[in-house]
């Protein structure tokens, strides 16, 4: 048998792998509508107390804001510039290299901007108050 974490986490690979990128990207939007502070019980759990937990839950805050704004600067390309790269027979690195990350730079910033926002944000928390699962 194998156990539920492991085997949940065999589920979204597969279901990830076999539906494509919007359907992970609907996980993502879904895992972001709830609080993450539903999830530090968790990783008091998993990580125990300290710093690694309040490490973990801000790497998951700012994820999302990147992810999504690095996906739409990728996917905001020029259709005339694709089509000319597509005649001169470019392949998907080369692609991705000159013409998707150029274009898409200025979202994939701003979505940088916003990580490290809630970083910043974050950490101040965790100054503030100590760290995840502290007690006074």
């Amino acid at each position: 048998m194998v156990p539920r974490p492991a085997g949940l986490a065999a589920l979204g690979w597969r279901f990830v792998l076999t539906t494509g990128t919007g359907s992970l990207f609907g996980f993502l939007v879904a895992r972001q509508a709830y609080q993450s502070a539903l999830l530090a019980p968790l990783f008091i759990v998993w990580f125990g107390f300290g710093l690694l937990p309040t490490v973990v839950m801000t790497a998951l805050i700012c994820f999302f804001p990147l992810l999504e704004n690095t996906l739409t600067g990728l996917d905001r390309v020029d259709p005339a510039k694709r089509e000319l790269f597509r005649m001169l027979r470019a392949g998907r690195w080369r692609t991705l290299t000159r013409l998707k990350i150029p274009s898409g730079l200025p979202v994939i910033l701003a979505g940088l901007r916003v990580a490290v926002v809630l970083a910043l944000a974050a950490v101040g928390l965790v100054l503030a108050r100590g760290t995840v699962g502290a007690v006074d």
